[in-house]
């Protein structure tokens, strides 16, 4: 930290150079800022531009002083600031006796004293208290919470006029857009902190892709947490939860659950205690740019069907299978994978949900009904797998009618590639049929691996043409060259033999 003093060694830079400055630039220096202060007033009075605007609009390439950007602030935190509570909790023992004790913050939503925190804010706690922002303090007690959000809501009772915060949509929130971070950092209430959106649908944990948060840079530490993330329009459009930090404080990357997720959450506690989300039964993928090349899609927009989970599913009851692309559920339009998860997760479990698809090129629907997806279990270790001793790879020549030969496609794609025979695949545990080619080996750092194969996989397709032999195989790349898209249908050694497309363009 720098050593701070009221007489430094030496002048400021900025100073020193402003004493270099002759007497002949002075004079220009300021025409030049007479002309441009003039030139700035009369920009305003065009565009008509008020200073006390809260912020710019989109029709027009505004001029804004920075008093007027300065207000904008404070506008968005007066706002907030009499919606925002300081929370402290306690976890007392049999004897009364207090063990452990937390902090954070939380957000009025709603004037009949409820109140929006987080999960981890309230753990266990037996007794729990809410400090409003005039400094009262106030018993609460614990409607409900959903771990897997990280998310509780609390309720006080009062006879004061409890003021409750707007919400936002964080679905309209832009990347690069300006917000901020109300909370209790450290236990200093009411601390305001600015910052951007820095990206959205960040997904911080893999087993529960549904919960896609809003990355910030605005400052966030602990006893931030649970506090809202406000809009420039003074809105709640996130709940502070996360940070990225190898210190245990900010370092520049935070996360907020949005207001999609958290509406939806606070409204089923409130109204049940608890909370239910769609299941469908798949697992889904983006479409990559080589997928939709090869399958002749319009777009990429739309989420791939990699496998049908659950055989006994709303999807494979409603007749989804394995390489569908969905286009639209329940009425939305689907962008990717990750907003079909949003999607099944915010629709109501139990009634019938209109899906539209493609399928073989021709779009087509059918209508399932959501079950209650089940809690997300521990991550159990996966099962051990049998090691097969390498074979012996024969040398293929390389010359070829046209197209590539075997030995060359995998010399650019970096594996190896045979027959699958029954006895290799009992060894290695795939269920059903034999059919496909054994992929031997597949090289670090090469197309295929980053593709996603792996060591033992077993290829059913090749750019939608079936393979079983090695004829088979020399066949299909027979017809790609360097620069082409190749869609593989990959069976995968797992306790379910799952079944998925990967990807790539041949180099």
């Amino acid at each position: 930290m720098e050593k701070l003093s009221n007489e430094p060694d030496t002048p400021p830079r900025n100073l020193v150079i402003r004493l270099e400055i002759t007497a002949s630039k002075l004079v220009l220096a300021a025409t030049v800022f007479l002309i441009g202060s003039l030139l700035a007033v009369a920009l305003v009075k065009t565009v008509g531009a008020d200073l006390n605007s809260p912020a710019l609009t989109k029709n027009s390439q505004d001029f804004i002083y920075p008093t007027a950007l300065s207000a904008a602030f404070s506008r968005a935190a007066q706002n907030v600031e009499d919606s925002v509570v300081y929370i402290t909790t306690l976890d007392l023992d049999s004897e009364g006796d207090a063990y452990s004790q937390n902090s954070g913050t939380g957000i009025i939503v709603d004037p009949a004293g409820y109140i929006l925190t987080n999960a981890h804010v309230i753990g266990n706690a037996n007794r729990i208290k809410v400090r409003t922002s005039d400094g009262a303090t106030l018993s609460a007690t614990l409607i409900g919470t959903d771990e897997e959000t990280d998310l509780a809501v609390v309720k006080v009772t009062t006879s004061k006029l409890l003021k409750p915060a707007n919400v936002g949509d964080s679905e309209k929130v832009m990347v690069g857009e300006w917000v901020l971070a109300v909370g209790s950092p450290f236990g200093l209430q009411q601390t305001v902190t600015a910052g951007i959106i820095s990206a959205k649908e960040r997904v911080t944990d893999s087993r529960r892709s549904f919960q896609q948060m809003l990355q910030t840079d605005a400052a966030i530490n602990p006893g931030n947490s649970g506090g809202p993330l406000v809009n420039m329009s003074g809105e709640v459009v996130g709940i502070n939860t996360q940070i990225a930090t190898r210190t245990g404080s900010f370092q520049g990357i935070g996360f907020a659950v949005p207001s999609l997720i958290f509406t939806d959450v606070y409204n089923q506690l409130v109204k049940q205690g608890r909370v239910s989300r769609g299941y469908l039964g798949i697992y889904p993928d983006k479409l990559t740019p080589q997928f939709c090349q090869v399958f002749g899609l319009p777009s990429q927009e739309g989420a791939l069907v990699q496998d049908v989970t659950d055989i006994d599913g709303p999807a494979a009851k409603g007749g989804l299978r394995t390489g569908d692309v969905i286009v639209e559920f329940d009425g939305y339009k689907i962008k990717d994978d990750r907003d079909l998860i949003r999607r099944i997760v915010l629709t109501p479990i139990n009634s019938p949900v209109k899906v539209r698809f493609i399928r073989a090129g021709v779009e087509t629907s059918t209508n399932v009904t959501l079950v209650e997806r089940e809690p997300t279990p521990v991550a159990k270790a996966p099962r051990s797998i049998p090691k097969l001793d390498r074979p012996r790879v024969e040398r293929r020549s390389e010359k070829s009618e046209g197209g590539l030969s075997l030995a060359a496609a995998e010399s650019k794609l970096g594996f190896s590639l045979s027959e699958l025979t029954e006895a290799r695949a009992q060894t290695l545990g795939y269920k059903g049929s034999t059919d496909g080619i054994f992929v031997r080996k597949v090289e670090n750092n090469s197309a295929a691996y980053d593709a996603g194969l792996r060591d033992a996989d077993i290829i059913k397709q090749i750019n939608k043409k079936e393979v079983r032999t090695e004829a088979d195989i020399v066949s299909a790349f027979k017809s790609l060259k360097p620069g082409d898209s190749v869609v593989f249908f990959i069976e995968k050694r797992s306790r379910n033999s799952s079944r998925r497309y990967f990807s790539l363009t041949i180099p």
